[in-house]
């Protein structure tokens, strides 16, 4: 029994043994392997026996544990964190349906044939979840910690697929899918919505269709109600639409009302309506029908008529029609195809008429007006037929002579108090006048010029025309010389001054009316410029 080493004669040199010559076995307490430990032949040797184990397995830093002939399946160790399967091979269970597989660089595939169980008095799920088939829950479900009112609030969120947030409140057990359904944990309040508005909800009592923000996590409620369905009474937000030629009903008539193209009304024969408010209709594009082929009445309090309409579509009214004040381009009162043409209330007591949009004459209680530019068409309806002024008034007469020396003593000497005036009267372009003037001249009648003398200040101008005829009188008291036939009168084109002529002499009548106190009484009758 050898109490030394035994070695080789040189290195590499020596076998204990031999492939044919063995020896059974060894006890040997501790071994030492320079490079490796290996068969003598691939699949050749077995590490240990079913019975007799090795107690522990010790290997270093980043070691590698490889399987199969070709070494395609490996375990490596990696320092400070674990093993790594190499690849994308599995960890399998039982059968090859059953593992735990790394399927890519970033999913790790945990497969089952039947089911997954997971045993723990708390699951942690970081990050999202897609759940492609059912999930049953034995007990409830919660998602966050905190209870929150439907439709607002801030909440923590688990998102399910595209269609919506579910989120659950606390303590009552309310449940919230974002978008989509709320439905409250007693049955009693579910809401519905879609693309994010509010649509739909129902409760205990009612139905109720909303527009605005929708429910869940971080919205606030800017809800408004578009229909309340309690079971009393329907409330609508907004406008009602219904096909054309739709009907609108009870129970006993469902076609009591019909709706049809253009916006007309029809109500079936033998209805009516009653009741404290009003019926309005409002001319756009369609119209109100009544059936008058016996007599149609409208009603008031149920029972006094206000207006009757008969089968010769004549209207009769009772009591008072009031219609608002309109415009000269939008008449209150105006009539079927011409709408620009009737009247308004021009303001407080005065009533006007229009036509083509623009004010033609207004009315009060001192009578009518016609506006500038219209008149009163008589016997016909040309220029020659239309009265369009008529003023009458009164104005101031003064003397008139040609000699600028002469006209200033007149003017100087002219008595006005009582002795004085003038009155004129215009119906069109027609003009009258008469009136009384008082002058005194008291230089000797050979200082008085041989020229033009007369009336000057008319109103009106004359027409500026070739033959403007017109009927000059005059009474003169005080002349210091009458012509042969007396004192006459002539007017010029385009002028407002009578002059005082004789017979046989045009104008030129300044001498023969003298000194002294001169009084000229005149009447004329002469066509206007306008």
């Amino acid at each position: 029994m050898a109490t030394k080493n035994i070695v080789p004669n040189a290195n590499g040199e020596g076998e204990i043994g031999t492939s044919s010559k063995y020896w059974s076995k060894s006890h040997i307490n501790t071994i030492t392997v320079g490079t490796s430990v290996v068969p003598d032949a691939q699949d050749g040797a077995a590490l240990g026996t079913t019975s007799l184990q090795f107690s522990d397995l010790f290997l270093a830093d980043s070691s590698v544990i490889g399987f199969g002939d070709d070494n395609d399946t490996t375990l490596t160790h990696t320092d400070g964190s674990g093993l790594t399967l190499n690849s994308t091979n599995k960890l399998m269970f039982n059968d090859a349906s059953q593992f735990i597989q790394g399927s890519s660089a970033t999913v790790l595939s945990l497969g089952a044939t039947d089911e997954i169980d997971l045993t723990a008095t708390a699951i942690d799920v970081n990050g999202t979840m897609d759940v492609s088939g059912n999930a049953t829950f034995a007990s409830n479900a919660r998602i966050g910690s905190q209870s929150f009112p439907a439709f607002h609030s801030n909440r923590d969120v688990l998102v399910i697929g595209q269609k919506g947030n579910l989120s659950a409140i606390d303590s009552s057990g309310d449940i919230y899918l974002n978008n989509n359904i709320f439905v409250n944990s007693s049955g009693q309040d579910t809401a519905i919505a879609a693309g994010g508005t509010a649509q739909l909800r129902l409760s205990d009592s009612e139905i109720l269709i909303y527009t605005g923000n929708s429910p869940g996590a971080g919205a606030a409620a800017t809800l408004t109600p578009r229909l309340t369905i309690s079971s009393t009474v329907s409330t609508f937000g907004n406008n009602i639409k219904i096909p054309d030629s739709g009907t609108i009903g009870c129970a006993s008539t469902t076609n009591a009302i019909t709706i049809v193209s253009g916006g007309e009304v029809e109500f079936t024969g033998g209805n009516h309506i009653s009741g404290a408010s009003s019926l309005r209709a409002q001319a756009k594009s369609g119209n109100l029908f009544l059936d008058t082929s016996a007599s149609a009445q409208i009603r008031t309090n149920g029972t006094t008529t206000a207006l009757t309409l008969d089968a010769s579509q004549n209207a009769i009214l009772v009591g008072t029609l009031n219609i608002g004040n309109g415009s000269a381009s939008t008449p209150g009162l105006n009539f079927a195809g011409n709408g620009d043409a009737g009247f308004y209330n021009v303001g407080g007591d005065n009533i006007g008429f229009a036509a083509n949009g623009a004010a033609v004459y207004s009315m009060n209680t001192d009578g009518i007006t016609l506006e500038s530019g219209k008149g009163l068409f008589v016997g016909g309806t040309g220029s020659a037929n239309k009265l369009d002024d008529y003023e009458e008034g009164t104005w101031d007469p003064l003397p008139y002579y040609q000699n600028a020396d002469d006209q200033g003593k007149a003017l100087a000497a002219q008595v006005t108090a009582n002795q004085t005036a003038g009155f004129y009267t215009k119906i069109g372009n027609m003009v009258h006048v008469h009136g009384s003037i008082t002058w005194n001249i008291s230089d000797a009648v050979g200082d008085i010029a041989v020229d033009n003398v007369g009336v000057k200040t008319l109103p009106f101008a004359s027409a500026n025309e070739t033959n403007n005829f017109s009927a000059i009188n005059f009474s003169i008291n005080g002349a210091n010389t009458i012509p042969s036939g007396g004192f006459t009168g002539e007017l010029s084109a385009n002028s407002t001054i009578l002059l005082i002529s004789s017979v046989a002499q045009s104008g030129n009548q300044g001498r023969n009316l003298g000194t002294g106190d001169i009084i000229v009484k005149f009447s004329c009758s002469y066509r206007a410029t306008t």
